[in-house]
């Protein structure tokens, strides 16, 4: 498979880490298959709220969105899916060979005007991981598909890694239809929508923990 990528490295990062820290697949999804994924989620699910979460209990601070998680893809979606599998398969392979096992979840999220979520690992480093990080089942990857376009669809909203210090974040510039993959060890948020709606799919490739 080939697809145009926008890769951002530091100096840092090659000798830490010898991986990129983000990279932007640009050509998996068409704007009219977001469209598609969008409506299907918008009239199939009743969204919850995605509250950040610590000991079972909502953190409004750090997260304001409405989510739907799956464990697996609905028949409709199937395809989606096989098109993340293909490409989670590539760039691991081509740029941070982890080990993957499977998937964690498919979220689906949604950020209207006010919605944020902050700077947060989807690994977590504080022990309590038995609610996504199993000891057999850890996070490596966060994927992201941007469905709307900013500046059309929504104001703010943007997703930023923290290059290290919150007060100089990397904005990935994502727009719809592309494709975020980065280890879910990098710090990363959702800065505030300002108006419109963002929404968003994620999932999480996971294997054995990091040795």
């Amino acid at each position: 498979m080939s697809s145009p990528t926008k890769m951002v490295n530091d100096e840092l990062a090659q000798k830490m880490f010898f991986i990129p820290r983000y990279i932007v697949d640009t050509e998996m999804f068409t704007p009219g298959e977001c469209d598609f994924i969008r409506d299907y989620f918008r009239n199939n699910y009743a969204t919850t709220n995605g509250g950040e979460y610590n000991d079972y209990t909502t953190i409004p601070q750090q997260r304001k969105a409405d989510v739907v998680l799956l464990n697996t893809a609905p028949p409709d979606l199937i395809w989606m899916w096989e098109k993340f599998n293909n490409l989670i398969a590539y760039y691991n392979d081509k740029y941070f060979n982890f080990d993957l096992y499977g998937f964690n979840y498919l979220q689906y999220a949604k950020y209207e005007p006010g919605g944020k979520h902050e700077f947060h690992m989807d690994l977590p480093l504080d022990g309590k991981t038995v609610q996504y990080n199993l000891l057999e089942h850890l996070r490596k990857l966060t994927v992201i598909l941007l469905l709307g376009e900013p500046g059309v669809d929504f104001l703010g909203g943007e997703f930023q890694i923290n290059h290290f210090s919150e007060q100089y974040p990397w904005d990935t510039d994502l727009r719809k239809g592309n494709v975020l993959i980065f280890p879910s060890f990098l710090l990363h948020r959702v800065a505030p929508v300002i108006s419109g709606v963002r929404e968003s799919i994620a999932i999480w490739p996971v294997g054995p923990k990091f040795r």
